[in-house]
């Protein structure tokens, strides 16, 4: 990524910004291009059509000395000169209507065409985001990635919006100055020479400002983000504690931080419109002092100014609009950046499809002498891990707080890929480099409930058929599984039934309700193979019996594997893993276990 830190920077972001653009857009992007030279040729046309419409007003006798009026009277059959004056003012009138009109058609297409490019990019980073390898996800902080997706996408699309105007201003603007400097080379090029240093100033003394206060707001937006997750995350700690002013305190003073450094970006962008007007007003009246005091020179007097008039007030709100486009450009220059930053991330083909088939699961899966740890400088989590569990047996994992059975389930669900060693199905690697749909496969044919059931805010039915379409979902199957984890009785006593809303994250549900809804998830899903992460820890001893009893007797093939630290819940499993340290501490049988307990 470039860093410059002049007004070659914006370029450079634009250039990177288009390099992920569709053959599409880029396609959609040269014809609107065309629609902005087209709008520019007209206010050239428009501005060339002041000209006879003035001599016409203030001196009629010498109309016949512009070429075009000539032609135009030759082409009409006119011969008094009186009877040109209608056709010209006309003339002018018309192009007056079809510059404005092309004009409006040419700020349509560059909005629409940024709100086209802004949602490409925008799901192209959530794809990015979304698809990144479980590993990088868990190590990623949750508050960067909304801000970048909250504000950092709003002001890519901005840059985008404001370099589509700029283009068009820009074009308009040398269409005009074309025009001036045929009519009068002189002043135009006096004009032109002001114009650019006074801006190239204001540019000079702002660009540094513009540049810090993006890099300042982008960090502040972060911490802002933070402050409102942690604080909704912990809601009834912040209660119980008392501690409301703090957070409200912080917030506050992010969002002050985040106003006034806006509010000042708005300022540096906007302040040099007046500056440049009043010398514009300035340059009028002192030209027109100046042409007054040459004798006979009255209507060419007037014709001047009403054509540097008409193109002051069509040239100054554009030069405006330039400047505080390259102005916005570089306020949301960080944020930009952190969206093609996301853009660059690379993902595997694989991961974008929707694979339905499932691995062939027959016998058993075996840890193969596996190694595994999270990042180079730390220690092995998984340490030579040899272990094979067999198709229709009740596992339980049992250890410590920190022994590495999380990490050992996270291989297990393929999110996780081992430094050595292999996860074998039936004697097949599941992380095939040769084939990476192994994988999505091997997660197709197994299910997971962890202790913290995420629930979506939509109705029991859409919750338990989780992640498909409404008009999908197999309302008999939904209620089945919902049988057999001992939720049905109770969703049907609900105002609406399997139609009723659950609240954000099952707010209205208790711990084993919501634990319940996870189970028939999982059963809905048909799997073979079903992973308990402390996923009955809320239920009583009774009903979690029930419901494992329930799952076992949908069939006898069914493969569970249940980590818990009440070890009641494991008195059903053949076998129990002890994990300590990383390594299989010991394997005892369920019975032997709560004789011991």
């Amino acid at each position: 990524m470039h860093e410059n830190t002049n007004s070659t920077g914006s370029l450079y972001l634009i250039k990177d910004i288009f390099k992920y653009l569709s053959r599409k857009r880029k396609i959609q992007l040269f014809l609107t291009l065309i629609s902005s030279f087209s709008s520019g040729f007209a206010e050239m046309i428009n501005l060339s059509a002041v000209i006879p419409f003035l001599i016409i007003i203030t001196d009629p006798t010498k109309i016949l000395d512009v070429p075009l009026v000539s032609q135009l009277q030759n082409f009409l059959g006119i011969e008094n000169q009186n009877d040109l004056i209608v056709p010209i003012t006309l003339l002018f009138a018309i192009t007056a209507l079809l510059s404005g009109l092309l004009r409006i058609l040419n700020l349509w297409l560059n909005f629409h065409m940024s709100a086209l490019i802004g949602n490409d990019l925008s799901m192209e980073a959530y794809k990015k985001t979304l698809l990144q390898p479980y590993l990088i996800h868990i190590q990623s902080n949750s508050s960067a990635i909304l801000n970048s997706m909250a504000n950092n996408i709003p002001s890519t699309v901005r840059v985008i919006e404001r370099s589509l105007i700029i283009l068009s201003s820009i074009t308009l603007v040398i269409s005009i100055l074309i025009g001036l400097l045929i009519f009068n080379f002189e002043i135009t090029s006096f004009v032109i020479t002001l114009l650019i240093f006074v801006y190239f100033c204001f540019s000079y003394f702002s660009r540094k400002r513009l540049k810090s206060n993006s890099k300042f707001i982008n960090k502040k937006q972060k911490k802002q983000i933070k402050v409102i997750q942690e604080s909704l995350g912990s809601i009834k700690d912040i209660i119980i504690f008392n501690c409301k002013k703090i957070y409200l305190k912080n917030y506050n003073k992010l969002d002050k931080s985040i106003r006034n450094l806006s509010s000042e970006s708005r300022f540096l962008a906007t302040f040099p419109r007046y500056g440049i007007e009043s010398l514009t007003l300035f340059m009028i009246i002192v030209s027109s002092l100046l042409l007054k005091t040459q004798d006979g020179y009255r209507e060419e007097t007037l014709v001047i100014l009403g054509v540097f008039a008409l193109a002051a007030q069509k040239l100054l709100p554009n030069l405006q609009i330039i400047y505080n486009g390259i102005s916005s450009i570089r306020s949301n220059s960080q944020q930009a950046r952190n969206i093609l930053n996301i853009l660059s991330y690379r993902i595997h083909k694989d991961n974008i499809g929707y694979n339905l088939e499932t691995l062939n699961f027959k016998k058993s899966i075996k840890f193969d002498n596996i190694f595994f740890k999270y990042s180079k400088e730390s220690r092995n989590v998984i340490q030579g891990l040899n272990f094979e569990l067999f198709k229709g047996e009740n596992i339980g994992i049992i250890g410590k707080t920190g022994s590495g059975k999380s990490t050992f389930i996270d291989i297990l669900l393929g999110l996780l890929k081992p430094d050595k060693g292999k996860l074998l199905v039936d004697g097949i690697s599941i992380y095939d480099s040769n084939n990476n749909e192994t994988i999505s496969k091997w997660q197709n044919l197994i299910t997971y409930v962890p202790q913290d059931i995420f629930l979506t805010d939509n109705s029991f039915l859409e919750n338990i058929a989780y992640g498909i379409p409404a008009e999908f979902i197999n309302i008999e199957h939904v209620i089945e599984c919902a049988k057999y984890a001992r939720i049905h009785d109770f969703i049907e006593s609900t105002i609406d039934g399997y139609n009723t809303f659950v609240g954000e994250r099952g707010i209205k549900l208790s711990g084993g309700q919501i634990q319940r809804i996870g189970i028939a998830r999982a059963l809905y899903k048909k799997s073979k193979i079903i992973v308990f992460d402390e996923a009955t820890s809320a239920l009583d001893n009774q009903t979690e019996a029930e419901v494992i009893e329930s799952i076992k007797s949908i069939r006898n093939d069914f493969t569970i594997i249940m980590i818990a630290h009440r070890l009641n819940s494991l008195k059903n499993c053949q076998r129990i893993i002890d994990i300590e340290s990383g390594k299989i501490e010991r394997i005892i049988s369920g019975n032997d276990l709560i004789e011991k307990e």
